[in-house]
């Protein structure tokens, strides 16, 4: 599986999975409490100044906002 570690991971691209990050996934899969979570400002680490890329396009020049239903909740 998938785990951010550490905030600073949140744009890695998963070379193995198309260049998916774990904004692609969650929204892929429709797990729309993942995408919900990653989104919120309020669960970001406060000391940390990685901002989640919500327009990152994988290897299939696919943004994370192109998976339909999950990704309906995205800030764009």
């Amino acid at each position: 599986g998938i785990l951010i570690s550490e905030w600073r991971f949140v744009n890695r691209k998963y070379p193995n999975l198309n260049d998916d990050t774990l904004l692609h996934i969650a929204c892929r899969e429709g797990y729309l409490r993942m995408v919900q979570f990653i989104t919120d400002t309020k669960n970001q680490p406060q000391f940390e100044n990685t901002e989640l890329d919500v327009d990152v396009d994988n290897g299939k020049w696919r943004a994370p906002a192109s998976w339909g239903s999950a990704a309906v909740s995205l800030p764009c």
